[in-house]
C-alpha cells in the first residue's frame, strides 16, 4: 500500500510517461531514481538509498503547480542537513527540507 501510495505521488505532476488508468511507469521511475542517485553522487558525494530518493519525490511532486526535475531533487538532498559525519563508505542520514515537512535520507558516503 504504501509503495503505491508513493508511486501515486510521483506520477502526479513529475511524470509524462504514466499510465493513464493511473498507475506509474516503474521503469520511468527508476530512471528517476537512478538519475538522482547519480545526480548526488556527483554534487555532494552522497548515494541515496532509493527508497529515500522516492520519498523525497513524492512530497515534492504532491505539492500543486511544482514540477520536480532531477536537479531540484538532487540539490534538496544535497542541502540537507547531515546528522553525522561518516567515513568513506560509511552510513550517513540527511534531514532534506521538503514542502512536507522534514524527510530523513539514508545512503552512503562515496568519493
Amino acid at each position: 500500500m504504501k509503495k503505491f501510495l508513493l508511486t501515486t505521488l510521483v506520477c502526479l505532476p513529475l511524470l509524462s510517461g504514466c499510465a493513464t488508468t493511473g498507475g506509474v511507469d516503474q521503469a520511468k521511475l527508476d530512471e528517476i531514481i537512478a538519475k538522482v542517485q547519480s545526480y548526488t553522487q556527483t554534487a555532494c558525494n552522497f548515494l541515496p538509498t532509493a527508497a529515500g530518493v522516492a520519498e523525497v519525490i513524492g512530497a515534492f511532486s504532491g505539492t500543486p503547480g511544482v514540477g520536480v526535475a532531477v536537479s531540484a531533487v538532487g540539490n534538496a538532498i544535497c542541502s540537507g542537513f547531515q546528522t553525522r559525519s561518516a567515513t568513506l563508505g560509511g552510513t550517513v542520514v540527511r534531514n532534506v527540507n521538503t514542502p512536507r515537512g522534514i524527510i530523513q535520507v539514508t545512503g552512503t558516503r562515496v568519493k
